[in-house]
């Protein structure tokens, strides 16, 4: 099915689960709780234009209850990772014998917890057209 106006992105975070992060975007140094990659140990001030992401977990849910719509139920253990690095990653995870698919590989960077996604956390220098990638 087709994205709606009803589509619906709930996001629920624990403070447990956030303690120690600031502003992404604002971030000058790899203090402890800054985002770094889980694979080239970087992030926002090393590789500034380099499009961070968070290893997730998504899932279209029923949600009748809630009202029309679709719904989608997500959770992410907040492991970061470059897009670019994910992609080596990847590539690596294939040439293997036996090869692991995208997301058998991600899920072992991701502390062993499944994942099919990533979402991007955009830092201050990350260009429109690395956004896009």
């Amino acid at each position: 099915p087709s994205p709606s106006h009803h589509d619906m992105l709930t996001v629920a975070v624990s403070p447990g689960s956030m303690a120690g992060f600031q502003d992404i975007a604002d971030e000058e140094d790899e203090e402890e709780g800054a985002l770094v990659c889980r694979v080239c140990r970087e992030g926002y001030k090393l590789r500034p234009k380099e499009l961070l992401g968070v290893y997730c977990y998504c899932k279209r849910v029923d949600a009748g209850h809630m009202g029309p719509g679709v719904w989608y139920s997500s959770v992410s253990h907040f492991n970061a990772i470059h897009f670019t690095c994910h992609a080596a990653a990847r590539r690596a995870d294939v040439a293997l014998r036996p090869p692991k698919r995208e997301w058998e590989g991600a899920a072992l960077r991701n502390s062993e917890t499944l994942t099919n996604n990533l979402l991007p956390v955009l830092g201050a220098r990350v260009s429109e057209e690395g956004w896009a990638h």
